[in-house]
């Protein structure tokens, strides 16, 4: 059993902070957090969220450990390749802090399971890998009233918000849905298997994902109820981005039909339109559009079929006033940072112009060309 003096002496450094003391150190030990996925932001979430003497911690990873996951996976060491993510996890945070209660789940989250899984826990942090378990998760977090802590990186850059959770002014909660309504087609967007992610990021993005946790049980500062971080490593650049204005009105969103999710859909991108390439190249033909490329100025490839402007997001709203044509296209990656910013700009600009978004963004107009090379060569 912990003596109180070693207790004491392994919390020190954070107890003697101003406004956090024994009080939030308390709240720590007995709250419950539940890390699904077990990879580059589970693994520095969970060494944090152990270190800071969060009391009940539960690791869900159905997966086992890669060579290539080393990088950036640093609860695992070589000798690890070939085990159980969630239960070598479980092995090094136990010699990280043997006070901390880990309950272990190696399986496969399904909406069998979710539901008893995640009532057992306080809080739930997403740091899972693929679609699928993200919006499995997010659905059970809305139907549970779960506070649901949210990650994601895609090479240099990282996200992290907090859905179901009234913000400071009290403001409903915004769900991932109300953000998101609608799952990408496979292979839509890239994993990082395909397109590559820095180590480092996961990293960062984890550590933030488990302050955004401590600061939620303890109340320690403010956390991101209703907004999402981007974080560009390359840059060093953050964008803040008011969620509030975003909800849809879907309900019971376990049983949701297609057809409810397109309507859904259409109300929430009411104040601009996601267009597709052919209407892209109609606006291009006619000259009446500005199309702006918001990725960072390093991210590949260069869009080069027709004259776009590279302006990053984090900047775009502050340069507006060399933009004269009547309409403006966004354009990003996969087309979900463009229809965010889309949606954020015509709340301020929609008297002004038409703001459109690609569906798809580079990575459609990519197919697009593979499919006309493809059709011209057969």
């Amino acid at each position: 059993m912990t003596s109180t003096i070693s207790t004491y002496e392994r919390y020190r450094r954070q107890t003697i902070l101003k406004d956090f003391g024994t009080e939030a150190q308390d709240k720590l030990s007995r709250a419950s957090v539940l890390v699904v996925g077990a990879g580059g932001l589970g693994c520095p979430c969970l060494q944090y969220l152990v270190a800071a003497g969060t009391g009940k911690i539960g690791i869900v990873d159905f997966d086992t450990v890669t060579l290539d996951n080393l990088h950036r996976q640093i609860l695992f060491g070589t000798a690890d390749i070939g085990n159980s993510k969630a239960l070598a996890a479980t092995h090094r945070l136990h010699a990280l802090n043997p006070d901390i209660r880990i309950d272990t789940h190696h399986c496969l989250l399904t909406e069998n399971n979710i539901d008893e899984l995640l009532q057992e826990y306080d809080i739930i942090v997403d740091a899972s890998d693929n679609f699928e378990t993200r919006y499995t998760v997010s659905d059970s977090c809305s139907r549970l009233d779960k506070i649901l802590v949210f990650g994601a990186v895609s090479t240099h850059e990282g996200q992290v918000a907090v859905f179901n959770k009234s913000d400071r002014s009290g403001r409903d909660p915004v769900r991932y849905r109300d953000v998101f309504p609608i799952p990408p087609q496979a292979h839509e967007i890239p994993n990082c298997a395909e397109a590559g992610v820095l180590g480092v990021l996961t990293g960062i993005i984890g550590s933030i994902m488990a302050n955004e946790v401590i600061k939620i049980i303890t109340g320690y500062g403010d956390n991101l109820s209703n907004q999402l971080l981007t974080y560009d490593s390359k840059s060093n650049k953050t964008y803040l981005l008011d969620l509030s204005d975003l909800r849809t009105k879907i309900d019971n969103v376990s049983k949701i039909e297609s057809d409810v999710q397109e309507q859904a859909y259409d109300d929430m991108t009411s104040l601009h339109q996601n267009i597709d390439t052919d209407f892209l190249f109609q606006l291009i033909n006619n000259a009446s559009a500005d199309i702006v490329d918001i990725r960072g100025s390093e991210e590949t490839p260069a869009v080069t079929a027709f004259p776009c402007l590279r302006i990053p997001m984090q900047e775009l709203d502050h340069q507006m006033n060399i933009l004269s044509a009547k309409n403006l296209v966004l354009i990003c990656q996969s087309g979900q940072r463009s229809a965010i910013l889309a949606r954020e700009l015509a709340k301020k600009y929609s008297s002004q112009k038409r703001i459109y978004s690609l569906k798809g963004g580079v990575n459609q107009l990519l197919r697009n060309k593979f499919q006309n090379h493809h059709e011209e060569g057969a």
